[in-house]
C-alpha cells in the first residue's frame, strides 16, 4: 500500500514537474525575421489594421530606457484590442478582472545580430486556465495575433 502512495506521488511530482516546463517553454511565443525593424514595424501597424483590430497605443521602450540612461537596441510594444472580443469578456461583472490580460500586446525589438524579434503573450494557453468565455475569446484573440504578426512578417520580407 506504501508503494502504490510513492508511486502516486512520483508520477504528481513528474506531471507537475512537466506542466511548469511546458508554461514556462510556451507562455511567450517568438518569432523572428531578417526584415530590418523600420519595415517591420511600419508592416506591422499596416498588418494590424487590415485585421480590423484597433491599435491604441504604442510604447517606445527603448525610449524611456535610454531617457533613464541606459543604453539598449530598438524595442516596442503595440497595444493591440478587437472591441467586440474586449466586450464580450467583460460583459460580466466576474469577468472583468480579465481586464488586466487586456489589451493584446506585440513587442518588437531589435536583437544583437541585426535581426528583428517579436513576441507576444499566448494568450489561448493562458486562458485554457479560466475556461469558458475567457478561453474562447482569448484563444481567438491569441490566434488572430499570431495571425497579423506571420502576416506582417511574410508581407516585410517580401517587399
Amino acid at each position: 500500500m506504501a508503494a502504490a502512495g510513492w508511486i502516486i506521488g512520483i508520477v504528481s511530482i513528474l506531471v507537475l514537474a512537466w506542466m511548469i516546463w511546458y508554461f514556462r517553454r510556451n507562455a511567450i511565443e517568438s518569432f523572428s525575421t531578417a526584415a530590418p525593424f523600420e519595415k517591420m514595424e511600419a508592416t506591422l501597424v499596416n498588418t494590424i489594421q487590415e485585421a480590423g483590430w484597433k491599435l491604441l497605443s504604442m510604447h517606445d521602450i527603448q525610449a524611456r530606457l535610454v531617457g533613464a540612461g541606459f543604453d539598449v537596441k530598438r524595442i516596442a510594444v503595440y497595444e493591440i484590442c478587437r472591441p467586440d472580443y474586449a466586450a464580450a469578456v467583460l460583459e460580466k461583472d466576474t469577468n472583468k478582472r480579465f481586464s488586466a490580460l487586456m489589451p493584446c500586446r506585440i513587442s518588437i525589438y531589435e536583437m544583437q545580430d541585426g535581426t528583428t524579434g517579436m513576441s507576444m503573450i499566448n494568450a489561448d494557453l493562458l486562458a485554457t486556465l479560466f475556461g469558458g468565455v475567457v478561453k474562447r475569446i482569448m484563444g481567438k484573440a491569441a490566434s488572430e495575433s499570431e495571425i497579423i504578426i506571420h502576416k506582417a512578417i511574410k508581407t516585410a520580407e517580401h517587399e
